[in-house]
């Protein structure tokens, strides 16, 4: 409505109308439909606008008056986590930084992966960071005069920033912001008690976070301080120049070095291997250890072509993991992560059989979740619908009550199927048909040339061209039972898959484990199919 509807309009390309409920003036507004939200939520974030979405909070059959509604949740460029909003090849950060006595205190998050990092630099290094991060979207403290605005505005002139209450950006607050989430009782805990600056950057990222999303964020699981003395130095021109992730001159991606490269098979592993053309190591017994592993799977081909075969069969465990703990999954998420924990066993097995002690404990980190795998698989049905209200969901046998609502439906609806063949029997129309719509719900149909047959007991329901509908006292009955039961079976199958989902978030940081040894593993695969076929050395 009002201004937004003029920027809806123009942005999404959305006609523009406008009502008068006995105002003085028209009220313009634009919209489409819910179902649609996706695509165009998409191009709303990626013209640098926050979107919040709004739902019902309470049931309607209990509402007195208006149903409630509150905001479930605030989407921006830096804060989106489903695939349509974000690369799958890449991870989408949001930076939030802290100035303080010409140091930049900088927490980074991936929201998506629950990557979350702190880090200090000088202000000098803050640009290159900020170039070489090249986040989503930027966080400050909204404090006057602030001169990261600035700054940042000078360095990423098209990344949306974003401005918070100053008194969030406090040590204090973001202290205690970390100590709650990581359930510690001091920055010691977290290795962060040298980082006066960073925490308070760190600190007020992670309450924004839990602010636009309305969530606890479980899976953020731990917070790792960024240092680049491992690496060595490559500055944002160099990455650039050397076209190392996007070419100079044109959008074609094609004349890049991790074009030439990334043959991975997971998006975990392509986004691994992003981050390590850029950030190249200096410690020479990690590059050997490295080289060992490239190495080992280069020259074993049995090893490198299995391997492949089963990293294709997994899914991007990392978000998937996410969304599940974020409680933003449904029923097919879940499914996916079960299909990949079940090639997990294989994965084990083929590596325990290398002559290399770090390929083996990839593969020992890929191990306890049987019992998982298992549970989902006996709960869930094997091609389960994308609604997670409608039913459909869970398997017979789950639950005692469930099949009890079910089988009271299931002959119910065999009444219904019977209904017509006794019914044309009675009546002896043989053209009388029972339907069922949404609207209607069940009906008797009776054609034009019939209605002088019709029984005294059937009362009309609806006219149409050709024909009239009718119901019965008996099949009203039945349809309430029906519909009870099917209304009944969607809120429990629903209760049953939330506590499953929650079973699978109690995992989030073994799985998050996995995901790392897998996208290293990937790493591994990619770049010695590279060597093998382009005779590398």
């Amino acid at each position: 409505f009002n201004d937004d509807a003029k920027t809806a309009s123009k942005v999404l390309g959305l006609t523009l109308t406008s009502r008068n409920h006995g105002g003085a003036e028209d009220v313009p507004l634009a919209g489409f439909p819910y179902h649609a939200l996706d695509r165009y939520a998409h191009r709303l974030v990626k013209a640098g606008y926050k979107i919040a979405i709004c739902e019902q909070t309470e049931d309607p059959k209990n509402a007195k008056g208006l149903v409630k509604r509150d905001i479930v949740e605030i989407i921006t460029a830096g804060t989106a986590t489903d695939d349509g909003f974000i690369d799958e090849k890449s991870n989408n950060f949001i930076m939030s930084i802290a100035g303080e006595q010409g140091r930049a205190g900088v927490g980074i998050c991936d929201l998506s992966t629950g990557l979350f990092q702190v880090e200090e630099l000088s202000d000098a290094r803050l640009i290159e960071d900020l170039q070489r991060i090249d986040p989503a979207e930027v966080l400050v403290s909204d404090a006057p005069d602030n001169p990261l605005v600035a700054l940042i505005g000078r360095t990423l002139k098209q990344t949306p920033l974003s401005k918070y209450d100053a008194w969030k950006f406090s040590f204090e607050n973001s202290r205690q912001a970390l100590q709650d989430h990581f359930a510690v009782s001091s920055l010691q805990g977290l290795g962060l008690e040298h980082y006066a600056v960073g925490v308070r950057a760190a600190g007020a990222l992670l309450r924004y976070l839990k602010e636009q999303k309305k969530n606890d964020l479980k899976h953020i699981t731990s917070i790792t301080v960024r240092s680049l003395s491992q690496f060595a130095e490559l500055d944002p021109s160099t990455i650039r120049n050397l076209e190392l992730i996007k070419p100079l001159h044109t959008d074609d991606a094609g004349g890049t070095l991790i074009a030439v490269l990334d043959k991975t098979s997971t998006a975990m592993g392509a986004r691994l291997l992003k981050f390590h053309l850029t950030h190249p190591l200096k410690d020479i017994t990690e590059i050997n250890r490295r080289l060992d592993c490239l190495a080992v799977v280069k020259t074993d081909m049995y090893l490198r072509g299995e391997a492949e075969l089963f990293l294709k069969q997994i899914s991007d465990i990392e978000r998937l993991i996410g969304r599940i703990t974020f409680e933003r999954a449904n029923a097919r998420d879940v499914t996916a992560l079960k299909q990949s924990l079940s090639v997990f066993p294989r994965l084990t097995k083929l590596l325990s059989a290398a002559p290399l002690p770090a390929l083996v404990d990839i593969g020992k980190a890929l191990t306890g979740f049987e019992e998982l795998t298992q549970k989902i698989e006996a709960t869930l049905v094997s091609n389960p619908p994308l609604s997670l209200r409608e039913g459909n969901l869970i398997k017979p046998g789950v639950s005692a009550q469930l099949d009890d609502i079910r089988n009271g439906s299931i002959n119910g609806k065999k009444w219904i199927a019977q209904l017509q063949e006794s019914e044309r029997r009675r009546t002896s129309i043989s053209s009388l048909k029972v339907g069922f719509n949404r609207v209607f719900g069940y009906y008797i149909e009776i054609s034009k040339a019939n209605l002088d047959a019709v029984p005294s007991n059937y009362l009309r329901k609806q006219t149409l061209v050709n024909g009239e509908r009718f119901i019965t006292p008996e099949l009203k009955d039945m349809e309430a039972k029906i519909l009870g039961s099917e209304e009944r079976c969607g809120e429990l199958e629903y209760e049953l898959f939330v506590e499953l989902r929650r079973a699978v978030a109690a995992r989030c940081a073994d799985i998050q484990k996995a995901s790392q040894a897998l996208a290293a593993l990937d790493v591994f695969v990619a770049l010695a199919k590279v060597a093998a076929e382009q005779v590398y050395c």
